[in-house]
């Protein structure tokens, strides 16, 4: 094996339980994850690093999901999964009907449905990425 790296991922959430166990199931698949605890702060790490795939949860203080969805996409193509409490997980009522690479992800989330929704996000992105056991 080279010393080839995993996708890069950015995980935002408020809540330290959701971020520990969205990093656990993105660390699972090979990928190297930076965590951020609100929407101001994860702009700050977009921003200065390189990420192949962004996690966030849609009501943070410091901005929350939609408003960072919606700045990455007027940067980058970076695939977006954005996860909400809300009983209507669409694009439309988590604000960002129309965005492409954003997929709404309804909580609670469990680990095989976030992780079948992360490999699908870096797949459509970069074929043959996930390093696979």
């Amino acid at each position: 094996m080279g010393s080839r790296r995993g996708p890069k991922v950015l995980v935002v959430d408020d809540d330290r339980m959701s971020v520990l166990m969205i990093a656990r199931v993105a660390s699972g698949l090979g990928c190297d994850c930076v965590t951020a605890r609100t929407g101001a702060s994860a702009w700050r790490e977009f921003i200065r690093t390189r990420f192949d795939l962004v996690v966030t949860d849609l009501n943070m203080p410091g901005g929350d999901g939609a408003v960072l969805a919606r700045r990455i996409r007027e940067r980058s193509e970076v695939p977006v999964l954005l996860v909400t409490a809300l009983d209507a997980a669409t694009p439309a009522a988590c604000g960002v009907i129309g965005l492409e690479g954003v997929e709404v992800l309804r909580k609670p989330v469990v680990p095989p449905d976030l992780r079948h929704a992360i490999e699908r996000r870096l797949e459509d992105g970069h074929p043959g990425m996930l390093q696979t056991a």
